[in-house]
């Protein structure tokens, strides 16, 4: 029975919720091992932890650009493309 009781917490436990425009960090014994988009997670109780929670609403959008005058690769905010 205990056991049972356990097991069901555990797995209430590992669904994470992430609000629409934020992400999740996950840490994995103090290490980063990814990150959660907005919706619902799985993380491994007591072995991971959120970490932080970014606002993403504040960050700037970025995108990879390959014209032929830049190097390839190079990496600009939306502003910036043309």
């Amino acid at each position: 029975m205990q056991a049972g009781i356990t097991i069901i917490t555990l797995c209430f436990m590992a669904e994470v919720t992430v609000n629409q425009g934020t992400s999740d960090i996950v840490g994995r014994f103090g290490k980063f091992t990814r990150t959660l988009s907005p919706g619902l997670g799985i993380v491994l109780p007591i072995v991971d932890c959120i970490g932080a929670k970014l606002n993403m609403v504040k960050q700037r959008a970025w995108t990879a650009i390959t014209d032929s005058d830049r190097t390839p690769f190079a990496v600009v905010t939306a502003g910036d493309a043309q």
